[in-house]
Formats: structure tokens, sequence, C-alpha cells
């Protein structure tokens, strides 16, 4: 309830502030709707005003100050010449901005600062076929060819495709095993397989071969995987795929795998994907060849 100057208002008496000459611009008082009920009952009127100090302040400035007492015991406190509904609607909004803002820096900080956050990936497309090459003994490796997309395609032609005929020769495909090949011997060159369980590093190829078709761009290498068939059945299984995801690959729609020899061996293939692994940030499942193989019964 505002109080005019003089310090009475009807018969609630002057104000209880000791010392308080009357609401007028040189103080500026605080209160709740229970003021006369408590200092009926006894409590402190300081526990309900505050006083500006003295300072003689017109009263837009302390509206630009907001001079709310947030921490204040009471909970809803309403300066005295100003609305009692204004300092709610300003606790609401400084509540709301308060949490908002708290949300945002919980939620996009740590988005932001984490690595698995990469919208740019992948920047290359490959379509992939796997070969299971055996001989007299058993499995001899695995034949694997790319397919890559457009964009790459184009990218290795203008590097490397020195004269421009849209073909690649003997020195251009010798120059891209050494620069835009060879490096993939860090990452298995995103082959990664096991026989019978136990992990197979790929540590080399044989047999590079780049071909450029239509300007579609092609890689083919050998994987050599010596492993001598038995009466009791061998598993390979091979997945394919860039563990960074800087390359998205997948497997061809139309006969991804074949066998090639094998006649003396009973062999069966099946390509699925292994959801008991992943990569990426545990984002993704890679795909993978089941090869199993075994003597044949005489």
């Amino acid at each position: 309830m505002h109080r005019p100057a003089g310090g009475k208002t009807g018969s609630s008496g002057p104000c209880a502030i000791p010392g308080c000459g009357g609401c007028e611009a040189s103080c500026l008082h605080f209160h709740t709707k229970r003021w006369n009920e408590n200092v009926a009952g006894g409590r402190s009127a300081e526990s309900f005003f505050v006083h500006a100090r003295g300072r003689k302040r017109p009263l837009n400035y302390w509206r630009r100050k907001r001079v709310w007492l947030w921490n204040y015991p009471q909970k809803q406190l309403t300066p005295a010449c100003i609305p009692w509904y204004e300092p709610l609607i300003m606790n609401f909004q400084k509540n709301i901005f308060s949490r908002f803002s708290t949300l945002l820096i919980f939620i996009l900080i740590p988005v932001l600062l984490s690595p698995c956050v990469s919208f740019s990936h992948p920047h290359v497309f490959v379509v992939t076929r796997l070969v299971a090459v055996f001989d007299g003994k058993g499995l001899a490796g695995i034949r694997v060819r790319w397919n890559f997309d457009e964009m790459f395609s184009s990218m290795i032609a203008g590097d490397y495709d020195q004269n421009q005929n849209g073909i690649l020769e003997e020195a251009e495909i010798s120059k891209i095993r050494e620069e835009a090949f060879s490096y993939l011997a860090n990452y298995d060159y995103f082959c990664f397989a096991k026989i019978d369980g136990k992990a197979f590093k790929v540590k080399y190829t044989k047999d590079f071969k780049a071909v450029l078709n239509d300007g579609k761009l092609s890689y083919e290498f050998f994987i050599p995987c010596h492993v001598a068939a038995s009466e009791k059945s061998k598993t390979l299984t091979m997945a394919v795929y860039d563990p960074t995801y800087y390359s998205a690959v997948f497997f061809a729609e139309n006969q991804p795998v074949s066998t090639e020899g094998g006649t003396n061996f009973e062999i069966s293939t099946l390509l699925d994907e292994n959801k008991e692994e992943s990569y990426y940030y545990d984002m993704l499942h890679p795909w993978e060849l089941k090869l199993r193989f075994a003597l044949k019964n005489a």
C-alpha cells in the first residue's frame, strides 16, 4: 500500500520504519500484502521495509536499477511506490531467462564441443564388391573392388590424369597408389577381418589397379589371406568401412559377394549387419561378409 508524503494514510498511522518521514523520493519502501497483520502480530517492521539509505533519487532511477529484493526472506516483496504485480513479473522473467540460459549452456556447449558432431561427413561415397579367391589348399585371399562417386572421381582424374585423355596409364596409376591409396594402410585399407573369431590385420595389398570408365573411378586390389581348408568348417568375416566416416562404404546391391575357384570345398557366404560392433562414436554398425568353407566329403 502506498503511503503519501506526510507519513499517514487514513487511520493506518505513520510509516512504521524508524526515522522515516514518509514515502518521498528520499527513500524507497518495500512491503508485502500481509504488512498489517504481521506488524499487528508483533513482527518488526524492519523485516518488511528497506530504506534506500536516504539517497534522493527519482522513482525512475530505482526502476532502471531494478531494486528488487530477490534474496530477501519474504519471497514476494513489493516496492511501495511501484505496482504490486511488477516485481512478480520481473521475478518470473528473471527466473525464466536464467533457467533458459542455463538450459542452453548445458545443451549447446557439450554438443558444440563434442567430436561426434560433424555435419560435413561423409565426403566420399564408395560401392564395394568382394571376391573370395580360393586355391588348391584353401582360401588364398579377398579381392576388393571399389566404385567411387562422381565428385571424388573427378578430383582424382583432375590431379592424376596428366594428359587428360580419360584413361589412367601405368605411371599415373603408380602415382595414385603412392599418394592416394597407400596411406589407407593406417586404416587396414578399410577392411577389417577375423578368422575363426581372431582378428586378422591387413598389413599390405597386391595387384592394385585404378580405372576411369566414363569419368567414374574404380580401385581394385587383392588382400592375401591364406587359410588352409580342413574337414572342420572355418569362418572368415570381413567388414568394409571407414572408421572415421570420411568415406561412406556400401555393399553393392547387385552381386556384392562372389567366389573364385574352390571347387574342392564346400563354401557358403552371407552378408549381414553386425550389430554387436559399431564405429564412428557408436552410431553406425558395419555390414560384413561371413564366409564359411571346408573340405568336401569324399
